[in-house]
This record gives C-alpha cells, structure tokens and sequence, in this order.
C-alpha cells in the first residue's frame, strides 16, 4: 500500500547516500523519536471556484533511504457559475493515505500510495440533488526533494493513479485526471 495528494509527503531531509555498508559497529542507529516526520500540504483558490486542501502527513523513516506513513486529506471545493455556464455545486471531499518512498540520490525518490477519498456532492441549483460515493486510488510517480541540508524541506511529486476511470456520467469524481502534481513540505522531529 503506498501515498500522496496534490501536496504530500516526502523526506524530511536529503543527504547524500551513503551505504550501510559504510557504517562500522561504532555507529549507533538514529533515536527513534529522530526518524518520525509531519507535514503535508495546504491549499487554496477563492471566487467563482473556490477550493481548499488540507493535507497533513506523518511518515517514519524507516532507514536512510525508506520513509512510509499515513496522510489524510480534506478539499472544500464549490463552483458559482455567475453566467450559467456551468453546473452550479458544492463538495466535500475527505479520505486517507498510506504512502512509501524510496530515495535514490539527490533528492529524487520514488513515490507509491493507496488513498481512499470520499465524496460528498450537492448542486445548488434546481433541480438539487446530491450524491456521495468512495474512490480508490493508486497514485505512483516520482518525486524531487529540494532539501538545503537543514530539518525541514520542501518537495515536488509527479503520480499516475493507476486507478483513474474516465466517467463523464459521475459528478463526484475527485480525480479530474490521472496525473498528480502535488507540492508539499516535511519537517524532521
């Protein structure tokens, strides 16, 4: 199972790897309340189409180059078509994530996880209708962490889901599109 939304997860830190191979006996592992990570994304755009994202995250790294968590996601969106163009509506959207990356070298990683997003959908114009329903999603991709050597860094993903059905017919539909682009943050505890 793996993870991540428009901004979400990543390494809290980018050094360059080394190998394990390389640590003598001497060296001690990491505490573990050092390995723990929080972040996520936020996310927002008012007006006639209003949206807003609230993505928190926690991961553990589980060695230098492994991190896996969990995230949870939150979007508001609402369309106010003041010509008529569209279909006037309001939606919430809530749901969790599992996520794993796998660090490469340089800051590029690799990126896997499973979502499940529930939807909450209602027209405001006549004739009103509402409608709620699940969907999974797996979003895999690659990702950049753009880290300055300090405890907190900043990231970018590019996902697939490779769940993504194309339904004109479904107005609940969160993913849009099967492509993610996702900017976020971490910060090592």
């Amino acid at each position: 199972m793996l993870t991540v939304g428009i901004f979400n997860a990543v390494q809290a830190q980018i050094t360059e790897i080394e190998s394990e191979e390389k640590s003598s006996g001497d060296d001690k592992k990491a505490p573990v309340k050092n390995r723990f990570v929080v972040g996520g994304n936020l996310s927002a755009n008012f007006g006639n189409f209003t949206f807003v994202e609230v993505s928190p995250l926690a991961g553990y790294r589980l060695n230098n180059y492994l991190t896996a968590g969990v995230g949870f996601t939150y979007q508001y969106i609402s369309v106010n078509d003041p010509y008529g163009i569209y279909l006037n509506y309001k939606e919430n959207v809530w749901g969790a994530r599992l996520f794993v990356q796998q660090k490469f070298f340089y800051g590029l990683f690799a990126h896997a996880e499973f979502e499940e997003l529930w939807v909450d959908f209602k027209t405001t114009d006549p004739p009103v209708f509402s409608e709620k329903d699940v969907f999974p999603g797996v979003p895999l991709g690659l990702g950049y962490d753009f880290t300055d050597g300090s405890n907190v860094s900043s990231y970018i993903l590019v996902l697939y889901n490779v769940l993504y059905v194309s339904d004109p017919d479904r107005y609940t539909n969160p993913y849009v599109r099967p492509w993610i682009v996702r900017f976020g943050f971490l910060v090592g505890l």
